[in-house]
C-alpha cells in the first residue's frame, strides 16, 4: 500500500486516480508542453507499477501533482519526472508538500536514490531542490524543451529498523 492521505487544513495530498487524469494532462500540457502525451497513454502510465502519481487538492480544487518513476528496481533508483503547482496556488507550500510526499513514498519503497532533470534556467525549481538537499550532478546530455538541462540527485535516508528488546 502506498503512503496514505496527508491533510493540512484545506489541503489534501493523496494518490492520484484515473478521475485526476484529465487534470494531470492539462498540467502536463501547460507546464511541460514539450512532453507529448494523450489521455489514454497517461491512463496506461498511471496503472503501470513503475509510475506513481500524487495529487494535491486545496479547498477541493486540483492544485498540483507529482510523478515518480522507478528507474532501476535492483539498485533502487527512482526519478522525479514532474512536479507542478497551479499559478493560483503557488507560494503556499504545495510544491514543498508534494516533494515531501514523493520522498516519503520513495523511502517507503526503500529507494536508495532519487534523481531528477531540471531546466538550467528554472531557478524556482532548483531552489526547492537545494532546500531539500538535492545536489547538482552534471549537465544532461540532451535538452529539455529546447533548453539545457541538469541532472540532480539525492541519497534517500532509509529509517533504521526499530529494535525490539
Amino acid at each position: 500500500m502506498r503512503c496514505g492521505i496527508i491533510e493540512n487544513m484545506a489541503r489534501e495530498i493523496s494518490p492520484a486516480t484515473e478521475t485526476d487524469a484529465p487534470y494531470i494532462l492539462a498540467f502536463i500540457q501547460r507546464y511541460f508542453p514539450y512532453f507529448k502525451i494523450d489521455l489514454d497513454t497517461l491512463l496506461r502510465r498511471m496503472k503501470h507499477p513503475y509510475f506513481i502519481y500524487f495529487r494535491a487538492l486545496e479547498n477541493e480544487d486540483f492544485a498540483g501533482y507529482v510523478e515518480l518513476q522507478i528507474m532501476d528496481p535492483v539498485s533502487r533508483v527512482i526519478r522525479l519526472n514532474a512536479i507542478a503547482v497551479s499559478e493560483k496556488f503557488q507560494g503556499k507550500g504545495i510544491g514543498q508538500a508534494l516533494l515531501e510526499y514523493a520522498e516519503m513514498e520513495a523511502q517507503r519503497l526503500t529507494m536508495r536514490k532519487m534523481t531528477l532533470l531540471v531546466q538550467k534556467d528554472n531557478m524556482g525549481a532548483k531552489e526547492l531542490y537545494k532546500k531539500n538537499k538535492f545536489k547538482f550532478i552534471k549537465m544532461h546530455t540532451r535538452k529539455i524543451g529546447g533548453k539545457p538541462a541538469e541532472v540532480w540527485a539525492k541519497k534517500m535516508e532509509l529509517e533504521a529498523p526499530a529494535y525490539v528488546h
